[in-house]
């Protein structure tokens, strides 16, 4: 006997296989770029300088000793006499040619008791005063807020004589301004904080350190020449898939479309019956034994089933096939082109 795997009609399409390759090829060069275009990251640095400042001013309630509206910083405040607190706040900052901001500022003030000695946190409360956003050519901000420090010293004056507690008590502001330039390049977050003490009758206002800072900022660039190169290759292996898909379907719709009814029955039945099927290239090892014709491949399938042999297929010509099982006797199916295409 001389028996193969497959036919000549199941024989794999070196072009099409070639297509399938080319196209996982493709599609993982455009993940690889497309990555890379995330990724890739080219850092530069650019000359910069900024400074940031607050400042107070504490106006009085009417009083017999003051002649002025307002008391200048750096002075020790009765607190029964406060009226409210100004206080100012300003940022500028400048980095090289850059313009063109985005600028998110936000003013929170905290009030904090805490134990005399321990220090531990007795009471906390977090308010937003002002949230604002802006687009601004220069970092140039210059913000001014009243601060009602009776509000906060009532607050905390009742909680204590509420409960009989002896604890500092402080009010914090803070500002805080986040800005990012509109073309990435430039992303910050700066603060500056002011602390007023709370439920005394002297008081002395703390301000936070100044801003002053000056040298060379890295860039961080995401979106370079280099970025869109590796994306513009991601791109055209996108492409490159697309056409060769293209190329892959047509390629196996004119393959089907050419294919005749024969030529459909002959590559099916070999491929669905794959594990009962061998061939073979010539008759010559036939025994000599009764032949029973059958007038379907479903009988040959049948009669497989009932005695579970192998089906020896062979081709004969390009326009006729033969499938047959041995047993006590041949069972032979024989299918033509004519036949088919009747």
């Amino acid at each position: 006997m001389n028996f193969s795997g497959r036919g000549d009609s199941v024989k794999k399409d070196k072009i099409s296989v070639s297509l399938v390759i080319s196209i996982i090829a493709f599609i993982i060069a455009a993940f690889f770029f497309w990555n890379q275009s995330k990724q890739i990251v080219v850092k530069s640095e650019i000359p910069y300088s900024e400074s940031g400042t607050s400042s107070y001013k504490v106006y009085l309630d009417e009083n017999d000793y003051y002649d002025k509206e307002y008391l200048d910083e750096n002075m020790q405040y009765i607190s029964t006499i406060i009226k409210h607190i100004e206080m100012e706040f300003k940022y500028n900052a400048t980095y090289a040619d850059v313009k063109d901001y985005i600028v998110i500022k936000q003013i929170n003030a905290t009030v904090t008791i805490t134990g005399d000695e321990n220090k531990k946190v007795i009471y906390t409360k977090k308010e937003k005063i002002k949230e604002e956003k802006v687009s601004v050519d220069d970092l140039i901000i210059d913000d001014t807020v009243e601060i009602d420090y009776k509000k906060y010293n009532s607050l905390v004056n009742k909680m204590k004589t509420k409960y009989g507690i002896s604890a500092d008590s402080n009010l914090r502001i803070d500002y805080n301004i986040t800005f990012a330039s509109n073309d990435g390049s430039i992303s910050d977050a700066k603060r500056l904080s002011v602390d007023v003490p709370l439920s005394k009758q002297m008081i002395t206002i703390k301000k936070g350190d100044d801003i002053r800072n000056s040298g060379l900022f890295t860039i961080v660039d995401n979106n370079s020449i280099l970025n869109t190169m590796m994306a513009m290759f991601a791109v055209l292996m996108i492409v490159f898939t697309g056409i060769d898909i293209i190329i892959l379907v047509v390629r196996i719709s004119n393959r089907i479309s050419k294919q005749s009814k024969y030529d459909r029955f002959i590559n099916k039945a070999l491929k669905e019956y794959d594990s009962y099927i061998s061939e073979s290239k010539d008759e010559n090892f036939l025994p000599n034994k009764p032949v029973v014709k059958l007038s379907s491949f479903k009988e040959l399938i049948d009669v497989r089933n009932n005695i579970d042999k192998t089906i020896i297929y062979t081709k004969i010509s390009n326009d006729t096939s033969k499938f047959e099982i041995i047993d006590e006797v041949i069972y032979e199916y024989v299918v033509t082109r004519d036949d088919m295409e009747k």
